[in-house]
């Protein structure tokens, strides 16, 4: 199963923008995210969609945070909002499991 770094995502992201593509353009293969531990979850499956919404602003915090601090206080922030300002989003077993991968990514990050 592929594996999309984030700036494959970032790329992506913009040539979709760039040319008005609509979601029926978009491919249909699974997101499957892998933590260091072995446990690999499927986005669709395993996550509702206002987890996936705060996931994917989590992806671009993950590469810029300054520290844990700030990732944890965007992820805070997020998850209080909820999607499309609906409120705050419940989180699941995987998404706490995805995101505690996301700090260890960010703390390796920032000690460089």
């Amino acid at each position: 199963m592929k594996q999309y770094s984030v700036l494959n995502l970032t790329l992506f992201c913009n040539v979709y923008t760039q040319f008005n593509l609509d979601s029926s353009d978009l491919p249909q293969s699974p997101m499957i995210i892998s933590t260091k531990n072995g446990q690999t979850f499927d986005t669709d499956k395993d996550l509702s969609a206002p987890e996936r919404h705060v996931l994917q602003k989590l992806f671009a915090w993950e590469a810029v945070a300054e520290n844990l601090e700030q990732f944890r206080k965007k992820k805070a922030e997020a998850l209080e909002k909820g999607w499309n300002n609906s409120g705050s989003v419940k989180i699941s077993p995987a998404f706490r499991a995805i995101t505690k991968e996301m700090e260890r990514k960010v703390v390796a990050r920032v000690r460089g």
